[in-house]
C-alpha cells in the first residue's frame, strides 16, 4: 500500500499522462496497442481514484477530472 502522499503523488503522474495520451492522439489518431494503453491509464486512474475517496484523502480540485 501506498502513503497518502505517494498515492496522490502517483495520481498527479497518472493525469499528467492521461493528458498527454490525450494530446498525442488529438493529432494523431488510435493504434489499438495506443488504445489499449489509454484504457489501461483510464482504468488505472479510477483505482486510484477510488482509493484516495476511500482513505478520505482531499484531492485539490483542479485535479478533479
Amino acid at each position: 500500500k501506498l502513503s497518502d502522499e505517494k498515492l496522490v503523488d502517483v495520481y498527479q503522474d497518472v493525469l499528467v499522462e492521461l493528458e498527454a495520451t490525450r494530446t498525442f492522439h488529438l493529432t494523431a489518431g488510435f493504434s489499438t496497442k495506443q488504445y489499449d494503453e489509454f484504457r489501461s491509464f483510464l482504468k488505472y486512474r479510477l483505482q486510484l481514484l477510488m482509493e484516495i475517496h476511500a482513505r478520505n484523502i482531499e484531492i485539490p480540485v483542479q485535479m478533479e477530472r
